[in-house]
């Protein structure tokens, strides 16, 4: 929920309000659940008047891609954008339905911020962040212990691996 947070925070600084997308996760996880609630957590208090159009890309880039351009084709403009994942796939639907570059909250994908560094110029404003790199490894050593018979956490706060907003005098570097 945080990282979600963070990068809504950068999309209502951004903008003055309007209509934003939130490419959702998979139904019915707690994760998707959670980012959701952050995500409308920050529009809300941001005290900007926002319409919400919610798709389900199940952290997916080629259904990300495929709700993100039936949402362009239906409602035509968005203000900024978030996203649980797939970015890649939905910056792919903007970019072949000619959609105008919005604020873009998103994961830690690497095919995502090549395309925010790649596009940063022409107006793809990128804040990402999420905290992948880290998931595998304590995956790995929480199930080395589970193995073991060790008793295990009932949670586990992992590392944010985020990049800054983009600014008009910096850009997203290449990952």
């Amino acid at each position: 929920e945080r990282v979600e947070k963070d990068d809504t925070v950068y999309l209502t600084v951004g903008t003055g309000g309007g209509k934003v997308l939130e490419v959702r996760g998979v139904s019915g996880t707690s994760v998707d659940r959670d980012r959701h609630d952050g995500i409308q957590e920050v529009l809300k208090a941001s005290g900007k008047k926002w319409e919400t159009i919610e798709v389900i890309g199940k952290w997916d880039d080629p259904t990300a891609q495929k709700v993100t351009a039936d949402a362009i084709a239906v409602h035509k403009k968005f203000d900024a954008i978030t996203a649980q994942g797939g970015d890649t796939g939905v910056v792919q639907a903007m970019l072949d339905a000619k959609h105008p570059f919005v604020p873009f909250g998103g994961e830690t994908e690497n095919g995502f911020r090549k395309f925010c560094a790649k596009y940063s110029a022409q107006g793809l404003k990128c804040a990402s962040a999420g905290t992948g790199p880290a998931q595998v490894a304590v995956a790995i050593k929480v199930a080395l212990a589970a193995l073991e018979g060790k008793v295990l956490p009932q949670a586990i706060k992992l590392p944010l691996a985020a990049l800054p907003q983009q600014t008009e005098r910096a850009t997203l570097p290449a990952p």
